[in-house]
């Protein structure tokens, strides 16, 4: 008569699919045949937010290019029900990953051990861009530059032309302080700083938008930059 057993597996942290549990001799029974092996094989659930390499815990978030120029802060809730805040301070290029040490899954042969959290991105170029949105990017590129505020559409001698191989545009023409409020955008743009400057670098701009700057921080006897369109 078939004698019913109940088979408790106690799930250890970390365990990969494919692992495998051996009850031996607690399969079927036949007469004088040694009861076979009952085995059970581990298999994974999909998530919906975290995927499995290894001992690694995969994840993708999808920004915009904005962010992937002026940085991002990635948002999680962990396996275990923790609130995790992931500032990334980088440039997001194709491939890049953040890494969060310990913040993976446990090492199956030691559990007080972890492998690494990847946050992997996936970066939504726009189809196309204005002026405006151009001069956005422009200024999260060059974040490291002097700050100098663009001001009012061109006047008719600062024709686009084509840049130089250094990408940089120079324009000529006297450039006078203080501003009013800009009407497009702030660039960091090329302007060293030195009591006798009277020289700035206007890195290539988009369209018809340039004309004045202000330098932040400058003394007030500083002289107003002149810029000249190189040769």
């Amino acid at each position: 008569m078939p004698v019913e057993e109940i088979l408790t597996i106690d799930i250890k942290p970390g365990w990969k699919k494919g692992t495998k549990i051996t009850f031996e001799e607690k399969g079927n029974e036949r007469p004088n045949v040694i009861p076979a092996d009952v085995v059970f094989v581990i298999d994974e659930k999909p998530h919906p937010v975290f995927t499995r390499e290894g001992n690694d815990l995969v994840t993708t978030k999808k920004i915009s290019l904005a962010e992937a120029l002026t940085g991002y802060t990635a948002h999680l809730t962990t396996l275990d029900g923790r609130s995790l805040i992931v500032p990334v301070d980088s440039v997001i290029h194709p491939g890049y990953e953040e890494v969060v040490p310990k913040e993976g899954m446990p090492l199956p042969k030691d559990p007080s051990r972890k492998g690494n959290l990847r946050i992997k991105f996936d970066v939504k170029f726009p189809t196309r861009l204005t002026s405006e949105q151009k001069a956005e990017y422009l200024l999260a590129l060059t974040w490291h530059l002097p700050l100098v505020t663009v001001d009012g559409p061109c006047l008719s001698t600062y024709r686009r032309a084509r840049p130089p191989k250094d990408g940089i545009h120079v324009l000529r023409r006297p450039l006078h302080l203080p501003l009013e409020a800009p009407s497009y955008a702030s660039w960091r743009l090329r302007a060293p700083y030195a009591p006798d400057v009277t020289r700035c670098h206007v890195l290539r701009g988009y369209g018809d938008t340039c004309a004045s700057l202000r330098l932040q921080g400058a003394p007030k006897t500083q002289p107003s930059p002149t810029c000249d369109r190189l040769p």
